[in-house]
């Protein structure tokens, strides 16, 4: 387990924290950069059925992507501990989405 970040090892034990904040300010620009192209031409998608399902799967990818650098670094820090149930039905379903656990 790893010690709290201090400002001696802040690169070493926040560097996953930090990417993902990033992450989300560049994946929530680039979003917004093209809803302002979208609405100024002809197509507006900011409406619809298809805007959102094309939103929740951009969301659910950023996620995806960036969640487990903060885990990285909650793990390390030991703030995240595995599960404490020996079988844990989340396991189950993540099986069933995923296909092997």
């Amino acid at each position: 387990m790893l010690a709290a970040p201090t400002t001696s090892n802040i690169g070493d034990r926040t560097l996953g924290t930090i990417s993902f904040f990033l992450w989300q300010a560049l994946v929530i620009s680039v979003e917004d950069a093209a809803l302002w192209i979208t609405a100024r031409g002809r197509f507006n998608f900011a409406k619809g059925e298809f805007c959102r399902y094309v939103g929740l799967l951009w969301v659910m990818t950023s996620f995806w992507i960036s969640v487990p650098w903060v885990a990285d670094d909650l793990l390390r820090m030991g703030l995240l501990t595995p599960p404490m149930l020996p079988n844990s039905p989340m396991e189950h379903i993540a099986a069933l989405v995923i296909g092997s656990y």
